[in-house]
């Protein structure tokens, strides 16, 4: 034996200490990185619609009684508007919501790193993955403060002998972040509620702390119904709710839920590109349930996950059920879910026998179970980085920055379809005109009163109603060209009568690309009268 070897086993406490100095260094080092790389996409990245329309929600609400009144279409919970909505108090910058989420993703990795009893090679797999770094990192949007809450239950867990009400808060907070994280905070309070029917220990602490108890039922239970209450769609809400649609049947539904399950796990599968050559949705939804099957079983010999683990995937597969437009930040709550199943199982015994049991570690095929996922996922997400850098997502600041370099900010703007054109009036902070609802704003509603798909004669139509209420010189943003026929052969419009078109701005990952046009009354050249488009 060496003579360091000696100095090793003769000071445990040191060799301990030296293990753990490594170790935090490892976990410093692991979220440093994280936070370049997801840095390095949000540079790259511009705001979209949902990211945008969220900002302006916030931003121009003069108050919280009004973003109230101008959410009542939208079917989110509330927390993260009003996260906004104080951030937004401070500063008009749409930029302002790129750093907030990217601090909430931030803080969510950390926590994971820090108290994960995952290895640490396990959790550079899993951080680096497509969702964390693109979806919910990259992406400023609602389902970073999800992920951070249920981070931070499973953190607090080994400490719920000390009262129930932390957690309860933590699933509040989770609950009202978004409806995927609610899904999963209804199956972590279900985990807790089934851990006290088994454990008589749990039960007789629980009646020696009732007042805690109870106040944690509540929290919850209130927190839930909350969410409830803002999912229910208006009435006279647009489009029409897709849960009522009787044209779907239960058929396609299930194979949907079981489909987004399989893209939760492989997120390439949700592309076109994968759609191609994986098959059918039936092809998907059949490996969808040969993967639920597999993971539930990947938990058989902790019962408690076990039946924690099916009841939650169960929910997030009736959320899938029911909604039926999942995007990948949607489907990617299957595979969270799995993660925070991994990390409890940990913290609780394999077995409920009182003579000893073991505590939950990942076998070799387990291991190489989870690793096959967690490769794929930081391939996707090496592939939308790249891509990402290549190709703008949006390219509504360089439209926004088109109309400020050219000093045509301050003509009016008509804006079509509203829902394209309202990332540009977020990066200008100018109202613009919106035809499909007939409404100025920055932010659209949805209800009733839009009207979208519109043909080109009926932009048109739109363009001279504008030019007749007294405007004179002001600009088309559209997000598609104009096109007219002749002889049967489609050409685009660069300039009609009083309309010409000044510059057109793409390409772009998404469909916000835009074509720009000024209308000048230099002339009695009514477009309209010139123009051969589909009516």
């Amino acid at each position: 034996m060496g003579r360091n070897e000696d100095v090793l086993t003769s000071n445990p406490n040191q060799q301990v200490n030296a293990v753990n100095g490594m170790g935090r260094l490892g976990q410093v080092g692991l979220v440093l990185g994280f936070l370049l790389i997801c840095g390095f996409n949000l540079i790259h990245h511009s705001l979209w619609r949902d990211e945008m329309q969220a900002w302006l929600f916030a931003r121009d609400s003069g108050s919280i009684p009004e973003l109230l009144r101008n959410l009542r279409y939208e079917t989110h919970p509330r927390l993260w508007y009003l996260i906004l909505f104080v951030l937004s108090r401070f500063t008009r910058d749409p930029a302002a919501i790129q750093i907030t989420n990217f601090v909430i993703i931030c803080a969510a990795i950390a926590v994971f790193v820090r108290y994960c009893p995952l290895p640490l090679y396990l959790k550079a797999l899993t951080v680096f993955g497509s969702y964390f770094v693109f979806d919910w990192g990259t992406f400023s949007r609602n389902y970073s403060l999800g992920v951070l809450f249920c981070f931070a239950f499973c953190a607090w867990f080994p400490k719920r002998g000390k009262g129930y009400l932390p957690l309860a808060i933590m699933l509040f907070l989770a609950i009202q972040s978004n409806i995927s994280a609610a899904t999963i905070s209804v199956a972590l309070a279900g985990l807790l509620v089934l851990e006290a029917w088994r454990d008589p220990a749990v039960r007789a602490r629980i009646s020696s702390h009732r007042i805690d108890a109870v106040s944690s039922v509540l929290q919850v239970l209130g927190g839930a119904a909350l969410a409830l209450w803002t999912a229910v769609p208006q009435p006279d809400a647009y489009p029409a709710n897709k849960i009522l649609d009787g044209t779907v049947t239960i058929g396609h539904r299930l194979m949907n839920a079981f489909s987004a399950l399989c893209e939760g796990f492989i997120p390439w599968l949700g592309d076109s590109m994968g759609k191609v050559v994986f098959g059918t949705l039936t092809s998907r939804a059949i490996a969808g349930m040969i993967l639920f099957v597999l993971t539930v079983a990947f938990f058989r010999r902790t019962r408690l996950i076990w039946w924690t683990y099916l009841s939650g995937a169960v929910l997030l597969l009736l959320f899938a059920f029911v909604k039926l437009d999942m995007e990948a930040r949607h489907k990617g709550h299957f595979f969270l879910w799995f993660i925070i199943c991994i990390w409890l199982a940990y913290l609780l015994p394999e077995s409920d026998d009182s003579n000893g049991s073991r505590s939950f570690k990942l076998s070799t095929y387990q291991t190489a179970f989870f690793c096959l996922f967690l490769i794929i996922q930081i391939c996707d997400a090496a592939a939308y980085s790249t891509m990402a850098v290549r190709t703008p997502f949006s390219v509504a600041k360089e439209a926004a920055l088109y109309i400020e370099q050219n000093h045509l900010r301050t003509l009016p703007i008509l804006g079509y379809p509203d829902y394209l054109a309202m990332p540009v009036a977020g990066y200008l902070d100018e109202r613009i005109y919106y035809p499909d609802s007939d409404r100025w704003g920055t932010f659209f509603i949805e209800d009733n009163k839009r009207h979208i798909d519109w043909s080109g004669f009926e932009v048109m139509e739109a363009i001279n109603r504008f030019a007749a209420q007294g405007h004179q010189d002001f600009l088309v943003l559209l997000a598609y060209p104009l096109v007219a026929q002749m002889k049967g052969q489609k050409f685009e419009v660069k300039q009609i009568g009083n309309l010409r078109r000044i510059a057109a701005i793409y390409p772009a990952i998404t469909d916000e690309i835009y074509f720009i046009y000024r209308y000048t009354a230099t002339n009695n050249a009514n477009p309209l009268e010139h123009y051969n488009g589909q009516k």
